[in-house]
């Protein structure tokens, strides 16, 4: 009896990422994405997208994105997040899923109701609508494929092949990588890039 114990507790402690604090986690992703961004921006721009990383900052950390997190990663787990940059401001849109499992999607997007008034502190006056339907991403199967394994290279040779293309929506991706180890420890990467589809 005391060896099955054991086991489950070992397992208990191994498996869920519960134990990490995803609010500090989201901060650090905000801090990473900030460097990110000024390498590859005019300061315009890098103002704008500023503005934009402080939203997903609070999106993430509301309660329906964090249990996605919190009941499905665990130790040695890869979490990739994508989210779209823009001047031409509409709404926080996002996606979220696991490398081992990318068809389990969690999708949201913050709809506001009043263009450029949503603000930190207007959060509570948009709508965020919450998806696990693979088929109703934004993002195109192959752009989550490639960030899914981390193919920097070939987003940059895509990119540069579409750089002469007019695209009728431009707007840049951000995707995030974070690799979760034990002992409460993780590692976060960053990629941005313009929309090629």
């Amino acid at each position: 009896m005391k060896k099955i114990l054991f086991i489950f507790v070992v397992i208990l402690c191994n498996s869920y990422a519960y134990s990490y604090n995803w609010n500090g986690i989201s901060d650090s992703i905000r801090n990473v994405q900030r460097t990110t961004i000024r390498g590859n921006l005019s300061q315009d721009s890098v103002h704008w997208c500023d503005w934009q990383i402080d939203n997903y900052n609070k999106i993430r950390k509301i309660d329906g994105l964090y249990k996605f997190v919190e009941n499905r990663v665990s130790i040695n787990d890869t979490l990739i997040i994508l989210e779209i940059y823009s001047d031409d401001y509409r709404g926080d849109y996002s996606a979220c899923w696991l490398k081992k499992s990318p068809k389990d999607i969690l999708i949201y997007r913050l709809v506001n109701k009043s263009a450029y008034n949503i603000g930190l502190n207007n959060l509570k006056n948009d709508t965020l609508r919450i998806d696990t339907d693979v088929t109703n991403c934004f993002f195109h199967e192959k752009t989550r494929n490639l960030c899914n394994n981390w193919n920097i290279s070939e987003i940059n040779k895509i990119e540069d092949n579409h750089k002469d293309i007019t695209i009728c929506e431009s707007y840049y991706i951000l995707a995030t990588r974070i690799m979760f180890y034990k002992d409460n420890k993780y590692k976060i990467d960053c990629f941005f890039f313009e929309n090629f589809e």
